[in-house]
């Protein structure tokens, strides 16, 4: 049986760049419908989460004028159960794993960005299962 449910994501970070980087590189790789809104600061992020209320979040460990975290926060406090994936240049294994106790879904490295599409698509599908299910 299948549905017509689209995956919703958000993006979260200033730098035009990486967003659409990020953006492409999901977008290519969706076999499904795929929504996708970006936001460049944390009071749209706000305003986002409410209107356009996301199947998972995407941002980078730092952003100018805010950091993972408190993306991660305000997200948690919007709805604990949406999956942030957090894409890095490098490893910081202590930024890494402070975000992953903090109930980052996970860490992503730049070089391995085309594997994003396929972990969030995990999320959204174990999602629709336990909505089905119920």
């Amino acid at each position: 049986m299948e549905a017509n449910w689209e995956m919703r994501t958000l993006l979260v970070d200033n730098n035009q760049v990486t967003l659409k980087l990020i953006e492409k590189t999901i977008r290519v790789n969706s076999i499904k419908i795929c929504v996708i809104h970006s936001v460049k600061d944390l009071a749209n992020l706000y305003k986002e989460l409410h209107l356009f209320n996301p199947d998972a979040v995407v941002t980078t460990r730092t952003s100018k004028g805010f950091e993972a975290y408190d993306v991660l926060t305000m997200v948690k406090k919007h709805n604990e159960y949406i999956p942030i994936f957090v894409v890095a240049a490098d490893k910081k294994k202590i930024n890494d794993v402070f975000l992953l106790q903090k109930g980052a879904e996970e860490i992503i490295l730049m070089p391995d960005l085309a594997s994003l599409h396929s972990k969030i698509r995990a999320k959204f599908d174990e999602k629709i299962f336990e909505l089905i299910r119920y």
